[in-house]
């Protein structure tokens, strides 16, 4: 299992902890889709893309506020650059829960940039170990006491 995924207060990396974040809900959302495969119910993992304005910045000091909100984020209006508005992160939620695309379930979506319709992605090599995905549900079982 992923050394950092139970952090303690010493030696805490917020980046580390964003990242790992990330991963334990693609693992989360395909172990409950395994669990939930003869049900009618279909989970997929969405990838909203970055979005600045969603407390990403709230520990980046002035500097990091600055560059993401001022200097980053300005981009988008005009079409380029690599950061979303909440309302397009939103986007790729209410199609990855609606569209026949997602039907399937147990899929990974993303809405590229300047498109109007999901995409599904491949997640990384390590997403998809289904030991870690098991390890990670008995973790949060246990941790809700469940």
């Amino acid at each position: 299992f992923p050394e950092g995924i139970l952090q303690t207060k010493d030696g805490y990396d917020g980046f580390q902890a964003y990242r790992t974040s990330k991963l334990c809900n693609i693992w989360f959302t395909y172990e409950l889709q395994r669990r939930l495969e003869k049900e009618s119910v279909k989970v997929n993992a969405v990838s909203p893309g970055f979005i600045p304005t969603t407390g990403l910045t709230r520990r980046s000091g002035w500097l990091g506020v600055f560059f993401l909100h001022y200097i980053l984020d300005p981009w988008r209006y005009i079409g380029l650059g690599i950061t979303r508005s909440p309302e397009e992160g939103a986007e790729v939620i209410v199609q990855a829960s609606t569209s026949e695309i997602a039907s399937k379930g147990g899929q990974y979506f993303h809405l590229p940039k300047g498109k109007d319709k999901i995409e599904p992605i491949s997640s990384s090599k390590e997403s998809m170990d289904k030991e870690k995905a098991t390890k990670l549900w008995e973790i949060s079982l246990e941790t809700c006491k469940l």
